[in-house]
């Protein structure tokens, strides 16, 4: 049963994937899912998942990034393959659209 709680922040990163073209972005903030490898730069000390998203797009080789809550850490990535579910991450594409309404950055997990 515990193995299965990380199901629904997979699914919601997953499915967010989806554009929302009326607002100039594609797909959407996904909350608790990473990326790993392929990184092009580590920034450390970036303010929020919107700062990372920024630097991302300042970079014309970025496709996307990955802000750590903990660390406040930011990846840049040349590429956005193989999804991994992980606490405390928010990751999108370089045109990503935050959610409106906020996720769990930890993917809906509880201790």
């Amino acid at each position: 049963m515990a193995a299965m709680m990380w199901l629904p922040g997979l699914l919601l990163g997953i499915l967010a994937l989806v554009g929302n073209s009326e607002q100039g972005c594609s797909g959407e903030f996904l909350y608790g899912i990473t990326f790993p490898d392929y990184n092009l730069e580590t920034l450390e000390d970036s303010g929020s998942p919107q700062e990372c998203q920024t630097s991302c797009q300042a970079n014309t080789t970025c496709m996307g990034w990955v802000w750590v809550l903990t660390t406040r850490m930011c990846q840049l990535k040349s590429r956005m393959f193989k999804p991994k579910t992980a606490r405390n991450t928010v990751s999108g594409k370089r045109d990503a659209c935050p959610m409106s309404t906020g996720g769990p950055v930890d993917g809906g997990w509880s201790d």
